[in-house]
This record gives C-alpha cells, sequence and structure tokens, in this order.
C-alpha cells in the first residue's frame, strides 16, 4: 500500500500540475525513488506555487486555476510549507 502511495505521489509531482500522462505514471513507476529524486520534485512543484502565488498576488482561486489543481489542494501545499500570505508593512 505504501508503494502505490507513494507511485501516485510521484506521478502527481511529476506532472507539476498538468495533466498526468501515461509517459509520467510510467516514469513514477519504474523510478528508483529515492528520496533525493523526491525530494527534488518536489521541491520544484513548491517553488512553481510559490511563484505563481506571487504573480497572481496570493488570490488562491487564480493560482489553483493557472496550476490546474483544486483550491484544497494550493491550501494543503501552503500548510505544509508553513507559509501564508505576507503582510504589507504599514
Amino acid at each position: 500500500m505504501r508503494q502505490l502511495k507513494h507511485a501516485i505521489e510521484l506521478t502527481f509531482a511529476l506532472s507539476s500540475g498538468h495533466p498526468i500522462t501515461v509517459r509520467v505514471v510510467r516514469a513514477a513507476l519504474t523510478m528508483d525513488a529515492q528520496p533525493q529524486v523526491t525530494e527534488f520534485v518536489y521541491a520544484e512543484t513548491e517553488r512553481e506555487l510559490l511563484m505563481v502565488m506571487e504573480e497572481t498576488q496570493w488570490d488562491v482561486p487564480k493560482a489553483a486555476q493557472r496550476l490546474g489543481v483544486h483550491r484544497a489542494t494550493i491550501y494543503r501545499r501552503l500548510a505544509r510549507l508553513h507559509t501564508s500570505k505576507p503582510r504589507k508593512n504599514t
């Protein structure tokens, strides 16, 4: 069960918010799932999320639409990063 969960997570990470193709699934299933590779993929995905959040001025619905994911996914990723909208200095 853990291997299946890992393969699904890796497939999602490799797709980078784009539609999941057979090639991505095959890559996730045949990959020598080393922790370093997974961490790198997650880092790239999170970097992309933060970039889109900045570009959309932290508008979660706009960011979710742009990334092709549900709003809840954005909130979960931000919570995992312990990140929230920066406060303006007044």
